[in-house]
């Protein structure tokens, strides 16, 4: 019996010792995290990261990915506002009543608020994109023709402008949605 147990025990310390270690399996799966992250698939750098954790608590790697659960959540804000924008623009172009144009511009005019001013962690590529995104040429664009469409619905210019109005904006939404959809083009599904 005690030769079957000492076999047994030296069965399993030779098992244990075969796997790799905790140290070599984390430090692998945060080499994998870095890799992903700078590859721009933060998805998969947040999976990376957790596991490491669930193997060996890091609070270097708890703060990284903390950090980059930040970024991520700001990407697909940012992201669901532009889909937003695109379901406006369309909105815009099928709109029969002034009261859904005004509509539509209130919503077009609160997403481009709100879009700068999502929270993201400073030194990120998001974090630059979100800061430039006031002074770019096709977001300033949208917020005119959004202040001069809404003017049109209020009765300020005439009705033959608001069409022109309503199909210019529509236009430039289309523009800055093709040109900005790969905000930075750093970040991968």
């Amino acid at each position: 019996m005690k030769k079957v147990i000492s076999v047994i025990i030296f069965t399993v310390l030779i098992l244990v010792g075969c796997g790799p270690s905790i140290e070599k399996q984390t430090a692998d799966l945060n080499s994998k995290a870095n890799d992903d992250y700078y590859k721009g698939y933060l998805k998969e750098a947040i999976i990376s990261y957790e596991e490491s954790l669930r193997l060996k608590e890091d609070p270097e790697i708890s703060e990284k990915l903390s950090l980059i659960k930040a970024e991520h959540e700001a990407v697909l804000d940012v992201r669901r506002r532009f889909e937003m924008l695109d379901g406006y623009r369309i909105t815009l172009n099928t709109s029969t009543t002034i009261e859904e144009l005004k509509e539509t511009i209130e919503n077009i005019e609160q997403v481009l608020d709100y879009i700068p001013r999502i929270s993201s962690p400073e030194g990120t590529p998001i974090y630059g994109y979100l800061s430039e995104l006031p002074s770019n040429y096709g977001y300033t664009t949208i917020k005119y023709e959004a202040s001069l469409l809404s003017a049109a619905t209020n009765g300020i210019i005439i009705d033959s402008k608001k069409q022109r109005s309503a199909e210019s904006l529509s236009s430039s939404i289309e523009s800055f949605l093709k040109n900005n959809n790969q905000f930075p083009s750093f970040y991968k599904e």
